[in-house]
């Protein structure tokens, strides 16, 4: 997992008050659809008071990868391959 992933995984612990388990789920992440798929999953089963989850850790993603790691808006899709050119999260 890359230095850029790690820190991105804990700006979100940090963003909606949670820990993300030390499992592999995480690093069979390859597309940005699958990392949202398990941040949501993760958050969810620590506080599932959250409404619009889905939508709302998207939003909140895309515009750390736009705002913090220089990503362009139109390469921040779910099929976006998380260690590819687009993202370089790796």
């Amino acid at each position: 997992m890359g230095l850029e992933l790690v820190e991105l995984l804990m700006d979100v612990e940090d963003r909606f008050g949670v820990k993300f388990p030390e499992d592999d789920r995480l690093n069979s992440c390859r597309t940005y659809g699958e990392l949202i798929d398990y941040f949501v999953a993760a958050v969810s089963e620590q506080d599932a008071t959250i409404s619009g989850l889905e939508s709302t850790v998207d939003e909140y993603v895309r515009g750390l990868l736009i705002s913090e790691y220089s990503v362009s808006p139109e390469h921040v899709v779910r099929d976006a391959e998380l260690f590819g050119p687009n993202l370089s999260l790796g």
